[in-house]
Formats: structure tokens, C-alpha cells, sequence
């Protein structure tokens, strides 16, 4: 059972920790972690203060681990894998994973018009996410991102849109 203290344990320190463990120097790993030095020499603080154990002793010309540094690197290792191994199976799924289409449609019309569209669209896509707002709206939404596309009613300002217009058939 874990005490307390290790509960909040964020692994962003231990993986900073191995990082300066392998330097044995404290520019290096901040070079190799994308941080300045004081920020990192408070992370190693901070574990340690955490664990309540000594991870180095510091002297002029780097770190040594101690000998419960040692210790807390060989635990903390196969953890530290495991972490790379699940962020690259993830971004592997989400490489291959459909993002949901995002399509906005327009209130301005009988929402029954659009549902051999929707139902078309859920054949080809394996997700499909339908928001429902004033055309206005919707193409605000598309401009910043929020959405891949939306059946709007015209006329409004399309400034930065792409306008595909159809034909429209009751």
C-alpha cells in the first residue's frame, strides 16, 4: 500500500529524475527535457521531498546517484517503459482511428429535409457528430475549427468559408 505523500506522485518527475540520472548533470538533462535548471533542480527537490529519500549528492562537477537513487531508478524503470509503450500504442490508434466527421446543419430549415444526408453520411463515416444552430452560428463554428463542415442556409457572410452550394429538390 502507498502512503499518502505518493499518492499525487506525478510521473512527469520520475521521468525527469531518470533524465538526469542518465546525465548525471543537471544542464544536461534540462537541455534534454526542454526546461531551464532551477525549474528541474525543484522537481528532483520535490521527489525527493515526496519519497523522503536522497537522490544524488551533489558536488562541483555533476551528480551521483545514492544508493537509494539507484534503488528508485531500478523500481521506477520498467514503469517508465510501460508509460512509452502506452503512448505509442495510443498515438498508433489514433493514427488509425476516423475522427468523427463534425457536421453542423442549419435550423433555418425542416430538420426532416436533412435526414437522407445524415443517414447517407453514417454509412461512410463511423462517426458522425451533428450540431444543430442558426447558420450564423455554424459558420462561425467552422471558422475557428469547431467544425469540418455545415449545411447552412444562405445568404450570410461566408468570408473565409468554402461554399459549395446544392441543389435543393422538396
Amino acid at each position: 500500500m502507498t502512503t499518502s505523500r505518493l499518492h499525487s506522485l506525478d510521473i512527469r518527475l520520475l521521468r525527469a529524475f531518470a533524465v538526469v540520472a542518465e546525465e548525471n548533470n543537471i544542464s544536461r538533462a534540462a537541455q534534454r527535457l526542454f526546461i531551464s535548471q532551477p525549474p528541474l533542480t525543484r522537481h528532483i527537490r520535490h521527489l525527493e521531498a515526496q519519497l523522503g529519500v536522497t537522490l544524488f549528492q551533489r558536488h562541483s562537477k555533476g551528480l551521483i546517484l545514492t544508493d537509494a537513487g539507484r534503488e528508485v531508478l531500478e523500481m521506477i524503470q520498467p514503469l517508465l517503459a510501460l508509460q512509452e509503450r502506452t503512448l505509442a500504442a495510443l498515438s498508433e490508434l489514433a493514427v488509425h482511428s476516423p475522427q468523427a466527421l463534425r457536421l453542423g446543419v442549419t435550423t433555418a430549415f425542416e430538420q426532416g429535409i436533412f435526414a437522407a444526408v445524415e443517414a447517407a453520411l453514417s454509412e461512410h463515416t463511423r462517426a458522425l457528430h451533428i450540431t444543430r444552430h442558426a447558420s450564423p452560428a455554424l459558420a462561425q463554428q467552422v471558422r475557428k475549427g469547431k467544425l469540418d463542415a455545415a449545411l447552412v442556409a444562405l445568404p450570410l457572410n461566408t468570408e473565409g468559408l468554402h461554399l459549395h452550394p446544392l441543389p435543393y429538390h422538396e
